[in-house]
């Protein structure tokens, strides 16, 4: 069997199973609950997926024929190039170059194979913990997904949000994660994607296991504080468990790349870019007017640079070996522009199937920070480099005690001053903004 051109219009006409290289144009609506496979594995050839609009602007003008997506591998590249916007590489943030087709999607599952997904509007609501899952923890089988060239947002015409979850009580939580990876979903990668008119929901986590996820060129804006906890733009790994309270947690090397991308007025948590887990790239975004701090929450052996950070939190640092340098800090939102952080002195009480105790944080330690660029005004140029307690719960022993703190060492901090820039911003004046 050649490869297919579908078009897709309401739930019957999904087949039963795609085959690499098959074309699916979708039609406005919703897909429901739907979970995608293959039924031939391998080959680079990917199922692409597109939204009506997107495609019949990409092949209007790129000439691209129909009949040529169906017996020509380089017609539909072009077609994923277009979703890559792959003429502007070196732009940070998404750019738009096709309209796109609303749906709503209660939850996609990329259950194995190659996948690509682009030019949808989507409504970011669902009921399930994902919207969409790349990979599953049970499957067998690799996946490879694609997200490019979309769209979420949850806020209507009027200005509402069209759900915002709630605790039995009535308090407010999380409502879920829009993009999720798995341990099979290897090499995938969400690009040129805007999330935006948000409330309630963590963007984008990289699972434990997910090697080699990239997040690249994607824009993350006007995402109001829903709760202080679980909102993140991107958040890679979690948090070590041992089998011991004093045994030294070994981190998972997901060799996640987070690059190019723009958040604006993200207020969705305290950590607007959240690590937990090793050897991972986080490099060239640009973070506006956000509530939340760049956050190597902990982990080892990370690579924070040629980031910039304006009136935003600045660059969190705990976890060992992290590599912290050539970024830019201007105005933080508390004063704090780089600081070193505290943690715990062993792991807490955690009961759980993978083991029966968490570190929640690790103190900063052996760090390289150097040639960072901090501008701050004149009242807070102590706290433009520093330390700082942690910011978090450290958890309880097994008897109920609390867990006491570990500093980051003073040679550290002042090795760690003496590498680094500060700057006074100048005064404001005549209503013009501060600068260096």
């Amino acid at each position: 069997m050649g490869t297919r051109l579908l078009r897709i219009r309401e739930a019957s006409d999904w087949p039963d199973t795609f085959q690499p290289g098959d074309v699916a144009v979708v039609g406005a609506g919703s897909l429901g609950t739907r979970t995608l496979r293959q039924s031939i594995l391998g080959g680079s050839d990917p199922v692409t997926i597109v939204g009506e609009a997107f495609f019949n602007q990409a092949v209007a003008d790129d000439n691209i024929r129909p009949s040529d997506l169906k017996t020509h591998a380089r017609a539909r590249s072009a077609l994923r190039d277009k979703a890559l916007r792959a003429d502007h590489q070196a732009r940070v943030g998404a750019l738009m170059v096709a309209p796109l087709t609303p749906i709503r999607v209660e939850q996609l599952q990329f259950s194995s194979g190659h996948w690509f997904f682009a030019g949808f509007d989507i409504l970011a609501i669902t009921r399930e913990r994902h919207q969409f899952e790349l990979g599953h923890h049970l499957a067998l089988r690799s996946t490879r997904a694609v997200l490019a060239h979309n769209r979420f947002s949850n806020r209507t015409a009027d200005g509402d949000w069209l759900w915002n979850a709630r605790n039995a009580d009535g308090s407010p939580r999380n409502g879920g994660v829009l993009v999720r990876t798995f341990s099979t979903a290897t090499d995938s990668m969400i690009a040129n994607t805007v999330f935006e008119d948000l409330r309630g929901y963590l963007c984008v986590s990289v699972g434990p296991g997910t090697r080699g996820v990239r997040v690249i060129g994607n824009t993350f804006r006007s995402v109001p504080r829903w709760q202080n906890n679980a909102g993140e733009a991107v958040h890679v790994g979690f948090s070590p468990r041992v089998s011991a309270p004093h045994q030294e947690p070994i981190y998972q090397a997901l060799g996640a790349r987070v690059e190019r991308n723009l958040f604006e007025r993200f207020d969705g948590d305290p950590e607007v870019i959240g690590v937990k887990v090793a050897h991972n790239i986080i490099r060239h975004n640009h973070i506006i007017d956000c509530a939340g701090a760049l956050s190597l929450r902990g982990g080892a052996d990370n690579l924070v640079e040629h980031n910039v950070l304006v009136r935003s939190g600045g660059l969190r640092i705990l976890g060992e070996r992290q590599t912290v340098r050539h970024n830019v800090v201007v105005l933080p939102s508390d004063g704090y522009g780089l600081w070193l952080e505290g943690g715990a002195q062993r792991a807490a009480w955690h009961p759980h199937r993978e083991g029966n105790f968490l570190w929640h944080y690790r103190a900063a330690a052996d760090c390289v920070v150097h040639d960072n660029r901090i501008i701050v005004p004149h009242q807070h140029l102590a706290r433009a480099v520093s330390v700082r307690p942690a910011q978090g719960r450290l958890g309880f022993a097994a008897d109920g005690s609390p867990i006491s703190a570990r500093a980051p060492t003073p040679s550290l901090l002042a090795q760690v001053r003496a590498d680094n820039h500060v700057v006074q911003a100048a005064p404001i004046q005549d209503g013009a903004p501060a600068g260096p």
